[in-house]
């Protein structure tokens, strides 16, 4: 008998202890709202001693390796990536605007996959321009590309002090051929190019 009213006296204790915790976070809920509740809730149990000040309601992931914007940024580094497919009939293949920001330029390639029967160089170079026939600062000058041939080029800033990777703000990297007679020709390819704001 004696352990019967032992038990009794200890589920009355729980049960008194829960009702108590129902009422203070019930009445700490509907006195200053959900977030703070939380906040206070915590506090008061001595579990947490800072509770988020936001709730975030998306969860931001990508749903797959495709990300379909120009650019992000990681912890304030913003970077940007780009990637077009070759104009027709016209020397600029390729034309890039750099952003309103000084930046690096850390890729710059393209790939040609459908050749021309004429024989030609092509360039890398910044421009203020987008269409340029003259350009302010050659990266790569007068790449030969041989006649009906695939080509790809990639190029890579080596860093080491080299200036040539930093952009000034709002130009145009342009890939072109070296040849004006060459506008009537297409190549069938595409350029990509990626930048660092610094």
């Amino acid at each position: 008998m004696e352990k019967i009213i032992r038990k009794l006296k200890n589920l009355t204790t729980l049960t008194i202890t829960v009702a108590i915790i129902s009422a203070v976070g019930l009445v700490v809920v509907t006195s200053v709202g959900a977030q703070e509740a939380v906040t206070k809730i915590f506090n008061i149990s001595g579990g947490y001693h800072e509770a988020p000040s936001q709730v975030e309601s998306t969860l931001g992931a990508f749903p797959g390796p495709d990300m379909f914007a120009d650019a992000i940024s990681l912890n304030g580094v913003i970077s940007r990536a780009d990637n077009q497919r070759m104009q027709q009939a016209t020397t600029t293949l390729c034309t890039f605007p750099t952003p309103a920001a000084t930046s690096t330029l850390d890729r710059v390639s393209y790939n040609i996959f459908t050749g021309t029967s004429t024989a030609a160089g092509l360039s890398i170079a910044t421009s203020t321009s987008r269409y340029a026939t003259s350009t302010t600062d050659e990266i790569v000058t007068d790449r030969s590309v041989a006649a009906g041939t695939k080509d790809s080029y990639e190029w890579i800033s080596q860093g080491g002090g080299v200036e040539d990777n930093v952009l000034s703000p709002n130009l145009f990297v342009l890939v072109a051929t070296d040849s004006p007679g060459l506008s009537g020709f297409t190549y069938g390819g595409d350029c990509s190019l990626s930048t660092t704001e610094l």
